[in-house]
């Protein structure tokens, strides 16, 4: 008699018995089953958020809109779907801040954008994309690592990484960049 055979045998049966006696839960139906209690559900959320803060002098500096922010009290992170901020300047001017996804992280200083992420300015025309930015909102600057591309009514410039100084209106491009001119 082969007893490797067996032993395999005995193993599959038994295997299989733990499954059957302890993955059936005789004592509840699967709809009465308590509920488990789940860490990561949000603490709070809001759907359609709008929402806007104000300087000292009650002058309009941001308003943030949402599909769908979700809070994590055990992490203080916020989840946010469609994220849609505009930053409005001192000199009356102002950015516009987009993505599919957003997580403010504790503070709410700092902002991750992640897919389709874009900003952009309407005076003078400039668009940047790339699919993740990380914002530092206190000092109006954005940053990204990845791929970016800055389109504006003169040209388009391609590039891998930016730092970019927001109220100051200045952006470094990190590595390979290309630029083309349109007429």
């Amino acid at each position: 008699m082969n007893f490797k055979l067996i032993a395999n045998t005995l193993g599959g049966i038994a295997i299989l018995a733990l499954v059957f006696i302890y993955g059936v839960d005789s004592d509840y139906t699967e709809e009465e089953k308590p509920a488990e209690p789940n860490i990561e559900s949000p603490t709070w959320y809001l759907v359609n958020a709008d929402t806007k803060s104000f300087d000292e002098t009650g002058r309009l500096e941001t308003q943030t809109k949402s599909s769908l922010l979700e809070h994590f009290e055990q992490k203080d992170i916020s989840l946010v779907q469609n994220p849609d901020i505009t930053n409005f300047n001192n000199d009356g001017s102002e950015w516009y801040i987009t993505a599919n996804n957003g997580k403010v992280f504790p503070g709410a200083n700092d902002i991750e954008f992640t897919h389709d992420a874009k900003v952009r300015k309407n005076t003078p025309a400039l668009l940047i994309e790339s699919e993740y930015f990380f914002a530092r909102t206190d000092a109006s600057y954005l940053t990204t690592s990845k791929p970016v591309k800055i389109t504006t009514p003169e040209s388009i410039t391609t590039a891998i990484g930016m730092k970019a100084y927001l109220n100051d209106e200045k952006v470094k491009l990190l590595d390979n960049v290309k630029t083309t001119y349109v007429q």
